[in-house]
C-alpha cells in the first residue's frame, strides 16, 4: 500500500515518514514524483496516475469534494483520498495525528471500494465525506 502526499503536505512530513524502517506503508511524494519543476501541476492531472497505481491520496486540500472540477477527479479516476488536518499547523502536530490515524486509514483503505474521500480530524478521528 502507497501514501501519496501532494504538494499542499509539502516535503517534511513525508520525508520524516520514509526515514522509518518497516514503516506500515511505502510513502511517496509530489516533488519527488513528479519534480520540484510540476508544482503547478493541477489536481486533476496528477490525480489520474497516481490513482491508477492504487495509491492513496493524502492531502491537506479541503476543496476535493466542494469544487466540481477536483470532485469529478476522484470519481472519473476512481481515487483514493484522504485529508488530513493540519494545514496551519505545527508539522509535528500533523505528523502526530496522522500516525495515530495510519491504522484506521489502512483499514479504511482496505475495506472500501474508490472514489472516497475521508477526513482525518484532529483528534485523529476519520469521518467519510460525501462526494
Amino acid at each position: 500500500m502507497t501514501f501519496f502526499f501532494d504538494r499542499c503536505v509539502g516535503v517534511q512530513i513525508p520525508r520524516a515518514l520514509k526515514a522509518f524502517k518497516r514503516f506500515p506503508v511505502e510513502i511517496r511524494y509530489h516533488q519527488e514524483v513528479f519534480g520540484r519543476g510540476q508544482a503547478g501541476l493541477e489536481d486533476d492531472a496528477w490525480m489520474e496516475p497516481v490513482a491508477q497505481q492504487g495509491w492513496v491520496a493524502v492531502t491537506q486540500d479541503y476543496r476535493f469534494h466542494r469544487v466540481g472540477v477536483t470532485r469529478e477527479a476522484v470519481r472519473q479516476h476512481n481515487a483514493s483520498v484522504f485529508y488530513l488536518w493540519g494545514a496551519s499547523a505545527l508539522a509535528w502536530e500533523t505528523t502526530r495525528v496522522l500516525l495515530w490515524a495510519l491504522p484506521r486509514m489502512i483499514e479504511r483503505v482496505q475495506d472500501t471500494e474508490p472514489p472516497y474521500v475521508y477526513r482525518v480530524e484532529r483528534s485523529s478521528r476519520i469521518r467519510a465525506v460525501s462526494l
